[in-house]
Formats: C-alpha cells, sequence, structure tokens
C-alpha cells in the first residue's frame, strides 16, 4: 500500500501569519509617519551639534551676546545701568536672542546658551519640512528637512550662541505658515505671520531681506485657487508685518534705530573680500545643496507647470541673501549667513529627491531611495561635518589666559581694565569685573578725547589697573608699542600666555599690570 504525501495549498504557504499581519501595517505607520522622520533628523542635529571636538570657550560674539543678554536681565530686575547703549551697535535687537541665551546660560552654563541656538535650528528644520509637506508632499519634506539639517553651516548655527538660528527658525515658521495659509484660504492666520516675521526682524535685522520673499510665497502658493486673492494676501502680509514693526520700534525702540541703520541699512564693510573668493566660499559651503535645489527646480517645472511661480519665489529666497552679500563685498559672517537660504532651497531638494524616492512611504522606489542615501553619505553628510569642524574650532580658546588674568585684576580691583576683544573675558569673568571697569582696543572715550588721544593720555595717567593685548587691532598696537618702547615705566609684564588654534601657537596674550599699585586698586 503506498502512502500518499498531500501538498499543502500555495494558498497556505502564501497566507501570512497573525504577526505578521500584525506587525507590518504597525511598522508602516510608524515609517510613514512624518513627526518620527523629524524626530531622527533632530537627534542627528543634536549629535552634530555637540560632538567632541568643538571650541570650549566663548567665540568673541558669543561672549558679547551671553554677557550682555545678563546685562540686560539685571537692568530690568536689579537697575544696573548699562552705559554701552548696546542697541547702537548690535545687530539685532539687545533684548531679545540675547536674554534667551543669558537664560539658557544662567541654568546650563555656554552649553546651555548654546542649546538656545540649537532649539531654534531644530524648529528651523521641523518648518522647512512643513513647508515642504505643503509644497511637494510628505516625503519631499522629510527629505529636504534632512538636506537642511546636514549642511555645515546650518550644524554651525546650531552650535552658536548668536542671533543666526533665532532668526532663521521665525523666518521658515513664517513661511511655513504663509504656504498652509494660502492653500486653504484662511487669512485669520495672517497676523501670525505678522509676529513671526517681525520676531524674525527683531532677532537679526537682516531677516529684513526674507519679509518679502515670504509675503510673495504666500501669493504664488495661493495663486492657482485664489488668483487675486492671493495678491491681496501676500501685500497684507507685507504690509502687516512692516507696520508691526514701524509700531514696536515707535513705541518702545527708538534706541534701535541707530543699530539698524549701522549694521545693516547702512553697513560700513568690516572685511573686504572680492566676487570670486566669495563665490568661492558658496561652493565651499552650499554648492552641492543650490545644485540640488537647481536641479529639484527643474523637474517641478517641467512635471508641474502650474508651480514656476512658487519655484521661482523659493529660487529667490535661496539665492538674494547671498547675491546681496557678494553685491557689496562683505565677507564678515558670510559663512552663517548662506545657511538663511536654505530655507527656500530645502523644499527644492525635497521634491528632486521624492522624485527618486516616490511619492508614498507605501511604494518606495528601492533604487532611488538608495541613489539618495548614496547623495547624503557621500556628499551632504560629509561636507556638512567637515565645514562646521572647521569653522567651530578656528577662534583661540582663552582657557589659559583666564586664571592670570583674574589674578591681575584682584591686584587692582577698582581699576579700569583694557583688553583686545575682551568680549569672551568679559563673559568668563562677569561675576568677578564690574561691567564698567571693561574696556576694548575698538574706541576709547576718556577726559573729553577719543581715538589715538585717548589711549594715550589714559595710559600715561595709569587709567589701566590690567593691560591685556594681542596685537591684533590698530590701538592695541599703539598701547603695545608705549608700553614696549617705555614711554610709560608705570606698567611691567605680568603674564606671556600662548594663544592656541588646533594645536599651533599662533600669538600670545601680553598681560600687564601696575608696577605700584595703590592698597585700594
Amino acid at each position: 500500500m503506498t502512502a500518499t504525501l498531500i501538498e499543502p495549498s500555495a494558498s497556505v504557504w502564501l497566507q501570512p501569519t497573525t504577526r505578521t499581519s500584525t506587525v507590518r501595517p504597525a511598522v508602516i505607520r510608524v515609517v510613514s509617519s512624518v513627526w518620527w522622520w523629524v524626530s531622527l533628523i533632530a537627534a542627528g542635529q543634536v549629535v552634530m551639534a555637540f560632538r567632541p571636538g568643538y571650541n570650549s570657550t566663548a567665540f568673541e560674539d558669543e561672549g558679547l551676546y551671553v554677557y550682555m543678554g545678563h546685562r540686560m536681565i539685571d537692568h530690568w530686575f536689579h537697575g544696573s545701568f548699562i552705559k554701552e547703549y548696546p542697541g547702537s551697535y548690535f545687530s539685532g535687537a539687545p533684548a531679545f536672542y540675547p536674554v534667551l541665551a543669558a537664560i539658557g546660560d544662567y541654568f546650563a552654563g555656554l552649553n546651555g546658551a548654546r542649546a538656545v541656538s540649537l532649539l531654534f535650528a531644530v524648529i528651523a528644520m521641523v518648518a522647512i519640512c512643513g513647508l515642504g509637506t505643503e509644497l511637494f508632499g510628505k516625503i519631499a519634506g522629510v527629505l529636504g528637512a534632512a538636506a537642511f539639517a546636514a549642511n555645515g553651516s546650518v550644524i554651525m548655527l546650531s552650535h552658536f550662541a548668536t542671533y543666526d538660528s533665532c532668526m532663521m527658525a521665525f523666518i521658515a515658521c513664517a513661511a511655513w505658515l504663509t504656504a498652509y495659509t494660502a492653500k486653504r484660504d484662511m487669512l485669520v492666520w495672517v497676523p501670525a505671520v505678522w509676529v513671526l516675521l517681525a520676531c524674525a526682524f527683531f532677532a537679526k535685522y537682516a531677516g529684513a531681506v526674507y519679509i518679502p520673499v515670504v509675503a510673495l510665497l504666500g501669493a504664488a502658493v495661493g495663486w492657482q485657487k485664489l488668483r487675486w486673492a492671493a495678491v491681496r494676501q501676500s501685500v497684507l502680509i507685507l504690509f502687516g508685518t512692516l507696520a508691526l514693526i514701524y509700531a514696536a520700534l515707535a513705541i518702545n525702540g527708538q534706541s534701535l534705530i541707530k543699530g539698524i541703520v549701522t549694521t545693516t541699512v547702512s553697513r560700513h564693510i568690516l572685511t573686504y573680500a572680492s566676487t570670486s573668493s566669495m563665490l568661492n566660499e558658496v561652493r565651499s559651503w552650499i554648492g552641492p545643496w543650490l545644485l540640488l535645489g537647481a536641479l529639484g527646480a527643474v523637474y517641478v517645472v517641467v512635471r508641474r507647470p502650474s508651480q514656476i511661480g512658487t519655484v521661482l519665489v523659493l529660487a529667490l529666497g535661496s539665492v538674494g541673501g547671498i547675491a546681496q552679500q557678494i553685491h557689496i563685498h562683505e565677507q564678515t559672517s558670510f559663512s552663517k549667513h548662506v545657511a538663511f537660504g536654505l530655507i527656500f532651497t530645502a523644499p527644492l531638494i525635497g521634491a528632486l529627491f521624492s522624485s527618486l524616492v516616490g511619492a508614498s512611504w507605501h511604494s518606495v522606489k528601492v533604487v532611488g531611495l538608495i541613489a539618495v542615501a548614496v547623495v547624503f553619505a557621500g556628499t551632504l553628510v560629509p561636507s556638512g561635518s567637515k565645514n562646521s569642524r572647521q569653522q567651530l574650532t578656528f577662534w583661540i580658546q582663552d582657557t589659559s589666559l583666564l586664571a592670570p588674568l583674574q589674578q591681575a585684576v584682584t591686584r587692582t580691583p577698582n581699576k579700569h581694565i583694557l583688553g583686545e576683544s575682551p568680549s569672551p573675558e568679559k563673559y568668563a569673568l562677569r561675576k568677578v569685573v564690574r561691567p564698567e571697569l571693561w574696556n576694548d582696543t575698538y574706541q576709547l572715550f576718556y577726559k573729553g578725547e577719543h581715538g589715538l588721544p585717548a589711549f594715550r593720555r589714559a595710559v600715561l595717567e595709569d587709567h589701566f589697573g590690567v593691560i591685556f593685548l594681542t596685537s591684533t587691532t590698530p590701538y592695541g598696537k599703539y598701547v603695545q608699542n608705549m608700553i614696549t618702547t617705555k614711554q610709560t615705566k608705570d606698567y611691567r609684564l605680568l603674564s606671556k600666555i600662548p594663544r592656541i588654534r588646533r594645536s599651533g601657537v599662533v600669538g600670545y596674550w601680553l598681560v600687564y599690570g601696575l608696577r605700584n599699585p595703590t592698597p585700594d586698586g
């Protein structure tokens, strides 16, 4: 008798188990969640912003802003007098971002102040994801946000306790809300756009460049559905924002007007650079991003001709600010400012990548996904990592200076101090030295004189108890020459401290003190 084997039917083999049928939809739900990807990108931003190897002491601008933030808080709550009038030379409202940074510093030191910038950078990334989603779909939003976060300038701003990340976050949020509002004809959100754009302006006055870009974006996004109603909404955004800024300045911001004019409207060029050298910086910092954005623009125009207006506005936002700075040949802070245009470049990059990956997480194209991963791993991430590390290690840490400087200060506790670019030291020693005792080598007003005569007279009359110099400014070199050529014999060298940049000695701090200080300083 022959045994008969009964083969299970194909339907039995192919039928998924209960566990598989339960797990797969759950995995798909997680993977297809925008917030899951946003959280992952944000975690990457945190790692890149605080990875080991960056300078641990304050950069000059960081020291200035955080220090002034503490002084603003002291002024509000304790009535401390601020003699410097920071609104006359700050490029953003001193009562805005610097105060937020000082609060972070209060709780966690310099890293806490830097964490405030990181928070704003994460907010900007989330807003860019939202903007890309509104314009080109969820996958475009996520991939565009990831491209933005990988940029070296963005990583740098995520770590720097300066205005820039704050301004960038408000511009990105305003652009997102504008696109959302324009697509749905929801005028109720327009006042919120005004507030966001006004906050961007007061965070950093250069944010004014992007106010008309955001307004135009509203018209471009809403044109196909709303036509001239979208244009009216755009005009409302532009003039409503300007009116809000004007009202704020008129009510309680007159002291800021000089700073707005001198740092932004009629800015004096601090560091001249040729067009070719600045274009080379653009290539180094955001070249791959601009190329991908241009390809994304072409793709969108070809596949969706109705969005050509949106593409043109995004292109304007991508390069408008950069072109303006190249036009005036100002190199100062250029490596930071190139990040701002990426708010508008990133959605175009996302559109390009989504064309390769697919329109839905349920139908991902494996080959396209691999291609996008190769671009990130082979170009964007290495470029961003290299550029950010280079920029976040270029200044000289003052750790070795602080102890000798504090010791010198205790010899003459009530005398003025002259320092060359002393903002980091003012910040570090803010609990030791009264604010009114600090002086720098940029300018000095002394007994009715200013400039070189003021420095000469102050040194000859022993106005300073401590002088620390690096001979990197004209007046600093002048004072150094006075001391070394014995034009004054009242000062002696207390310390000579190497200034080290990336493990190499690039000069010295020379700390001088009075030879015979009086008992009361």
